[in-house]
């Protein structure tokens, strides 16, 4: 039974953590490319600059304006 554990707990974890990742990548480009099939435009409005900002300000307690309208739902 605890070689068993062992198992799951060791090379499992990251065989599954591989499979996430590269499960996760395969859909964000495949996505991208479908976007660019469909719709070209929205890709020239999109900044990694703004994109990665935009994720940290929602990332932030009490950062977004609907946060600081319903504070007792942030916390």
């Amino acid at each position: 039974m605890h070689a068993l554990y062992k198992f799951v707990s060791g090379p499992m974890v990251w065989v599954a953590f591989g499979i996430f990742i590269l499960g996760s990548l395969y859909r964000i480009v495949s996505l991208l490319t479908l976007l660019r099939q469909k719709e070209e435009f929205v890709l020239s409005y999109m900044s990694l600059k703004y994109s990665l900002r935009s994720l940290l300000h929602w990332s932030v307690p009490f950062g977004a304006t609907n946060m600081r309208l319903n504070p007792v739902l942030t916390v």
